[in-house]
């Protein structure tokens, strides 16, 4: 990544940003034109004890219409105190949010207090939050009046307990009351208002624009600056690709209890999450591009925005170090691993992720098909049409529909067959090739089949064919409408070896050989067998049999078995398992021992070891004597593409991480009466960042 142009350029504009914001949030909203934009002016009081809040907000309405339908949070109340206006309840509403009618008697602004305890879920602090922890009110809490089908501007300032610090969307302003305060001012079209609030400690870059800030619960300069140096390159990159960023400010807020949400102009990270070292260069970039695509252009109906997000920040990192190919593998064997027939949906439907399956349809499988867009259309019509997206569609809701047309006009092709398959079906397409033989001495030919139940798929599949005559691969396409298609491909010398999609280019179910033993097959198969160690006792049983629950595993104690069962997956619990010596091959366990090319030992690091066992697979987890073996299986779930993994005690990070070598594949024939084959060279292709 490189660093941010700065200097004299940067330094006036960024003061010319700020004084035209004072100006704006001393002017009331008199530019507020817009016909789908109410206007909310709102000065809120919290009182953390009771757990109320009071707000007093001035509405300005776009058109001369009388009727007013909004909704508000159930236990709220709400009067005029201001303005030729009447309101009423209009009708029952749910546990959540209850409707209401207001009726204009003349024009001009409405006042409007609200008051009380608003219905939140402690237990639940994604629907709202008010404690000593702090304030977390998203808009679909209702603590301020929600007008459905209306976008919002808004002026935002709250009084708060002492220490703490109010943050929203928008621009900080002075607030007009006195003191120290500040407000929020944002007149770009927003979905909702948001107030956080908390004992912020106010961390920002100097010289950028946008202003770059982070809020932290501790006094963490060391943590601050780390993420301050990555939003600069960031943000650099992505208005160079896509257009300038969309907002006044950058922000990172850590959070009282573990997110990783994006909002318009800032994001909210848990205080465990932002400290994991990779963060900084997975989760925070992407959160970054959020607000390109999903929070300024919004999402409407299937949420397309964590697929496309999902390339373009962690698949784009990956492809830019040269191992965009394993990502995208890693991203088809998580559907192999979570997606079955019977939990599959289209990705069409896809709204927010909670649980592996949604995760998977919606993010990886949703960045297939982009993948598969960009090989379809080119690069440059890719990012020409993401540019388009971005400057056309800027604070507007936009659907699968909407992309289609812009992809469709850039390329100058229609492409709505494409979008209506892969995002209206279900399942993916399986791949097998057969009959590949030599003709002719210099030309290879068999048949691509398709071999999934449903039907066929349409599809460009990529065969590469290395000839004697060059180390480098040559690119083929073929093309498939139909369960089997022959092919027949050509050169000038000896075929060697043939590879059907080796790079892993499009959306399909891969095959068992096709990918090691790793986390996610272990945490993603359904039918599982968790062996205990009978020689570990009663406590500890204990402690081996809730893992298993979690893992929805049936059980059995080692001394009942005499072979382990090769048609389902199994988990071997601790050290002192009669089995584990089998998964680590190994005969004395407690001696130092290697692990990839790393040294370690089972007295001093929890581990993970999955290994191909027959037609299943065997994983042996153990911890430490003082270890909890729940905690290691909460960690790994950052890692569901690695077959071994392995932490030192006491640590979040793991020390070693890697994947055992996939050294053959259904989907890659050697040709030739030779020893040995040569490696397969893939013609070399250029990243998506600018250079």
């Amino acid at each position: 990544m490189r660093e941010p142009r700065t200097g004299l350029i940067a330094h006036r504009s960024r003061k010319l940003v700020q004084q035209v914001l004072l100006v704006l949030g001393l002017v009331y909203a008199s530019c507020v034109t817009a016909q789908n934009v109410v206007d909310h002016n709102a000065r809120v009081s919290v009182d953390i004890d009771s757990g109320s809040l009071h707000v007093v907000d001035r509405l300005k309405f776009p058109s001369t219409s009388k009727q007013w339908s909004f909704l508000l949070n159930s236990t709220l109340e709400i009067s005029v105190t201001s303005g030729n206006a009447r309101i009423e309840p209009d009708g029952e509403g749910d546990e959540d949010l209850r409707p209401w009618k207001l009726t204009l008697d003349g024009s001009g602004d409405v006042v409007v207090s609200v008051v009380g305890v608003p219905a939140l879920t402690i237990s639940d602090p994604t629907r709202g939050h008010i404690s000593s922890a702090g304030i977390y009110l998203p808009p679909n809490s209702g603590w301020l009046p929600i007008f459905p089908g209306y976008r919002v501007t808004f002026a935002l300032s709250a009084t708060l307990p002492d220490g703490w610090r109010s943050i929203s969307q928008g621009d900080a302003i002075p607030d007009l009351s006195g003191g120290e305060k500040i407000a929020w001012r944002e007149l770009r079209p927003q979905e909702g208002v948001w107030l956080l609030g908390g004992p912020f400690n106010k961390f920002e870059a100097r010289g950028t624009t946008p202003r770059l800030i982070a809020w932290l619960r501790t006094a963490d300069q060391s943590l601050a600056s780390r993420y301050l140096k990555a939003a600069r390159g960031w943000v650099d990159v992505y208005s160079e690709m896509f257009g300038t960023y969309p907002y006044g400010k950058l922000a990172l807020v850590e959070n009282f209890w573990e997110t990783g949400y994006g909002m318009p102009s800032f994001s909210l990270m848990g205080e465990k999450v932002i400290r994991l070292p990779f963060i900084v260069t997975t989760a925070w970039p992407h959160e970054i591009l959020h607000n390109w695509f999903g929070n300024s252009v919004y999402v409407r109906g299937g949420n397309w925005s964590e697929g496309l997000v999902a390339y373009l920040a962690d698949h784009l990192i990956r492809e830019d170090s040269g191992s965009g190919a394993a990502f995208r593998r890693d991203s088809l064997q998580k559907y192999r691993n979570f997606v079955d027939d019977g939990g599959d949906f289209p990705v069409v439907e896809f709204r927010s992720r909670h649980d592996a399956v949604t995760a998977t349809v919606g993010y990886d499988k949703a960045m297939m098909i982009f993948h598969m867009l960009r090989q379809k259309i080119g690069d440059d019509h890719f990012l020409t049409a993401l540019r388009k997206i971005f400057q056309t569609r800027r604070y507007l809701a936009t659907d699968w529909d909407n992309l289609e047309k812009i992809f469709s006009e850039v390329s100058g092709d229609s492409l709505a067959p494409f979008f209506e398959q892969w995002i209206t079906r279900t399942g993916v397409p399986e791949l097998q090739a057969e009959g590949v033989t030599v003709e002719d001495q210099s030309c290879v030919v068999g048949q691509l089949k398709q071999t999934q139940t449903s039907e066929p798929f349409k599809m460009a599949v990529p065969v590469y064919v290395t000839f004697a005559d060059s180390l480098t691969a040559t690119r083929h396409v073929v093309a498939m409408d139909s369960k089997t298609h022959e092919f027949r491909f050509c050169g000038n010398a000896e075929p060697l070896r043939l590879d059907v999609d080796p790079a892993f280019d499009l959306a399909r179910r891969l095959g068992p050989a096709e990918v090691p033993a790793s986390v996610g097959e272990m945490l993603g198969s359904g039918r599982k067998l968790a062996v205990i160690p009978g020689a570990s006792g009663e406590t500890r049983q204990a402690v081996w049999r809730e893992l298993a629950s979690r893992l929805g595993a049936t059980t059995a104690l080692d001394s009942t078995l005499e072979t382990l069962p090769a048609d389902q997956p199994v988990w071997i619990f601790g050290s002192d398992n009669r089995f584990a010596k089998d998964v680590l091959n190994l005969d004395d366990l407690a001696r130092p021992f290697a692990l990839g090319n790393d040294e370690l030992s089972l007295q001093t690091h929890g581990v993970f070891v999955a290994r191909r066992n027959a037609n299943s697979t065997v994983a042996l987890l153990s911890v430490p004597d003082a270890g909890d073996p729940v905690a290691l299986l909460s960690l790994l779930q950052y890692y569901d593409a690695y077959s071994f993994v392995a932490f030192k005690a006491g640590d979040r990070r793991a020390s070693i991480r890697g994947q055992w070598p996939v050294n053959t594949s259904p989907l890659s024939i050697a040709l030739a009466n030779k020893a040995v084959v040569p490696a397969l060279e893939l013609p070399q292709r250029t990243s998506l960042v600018p250079r």
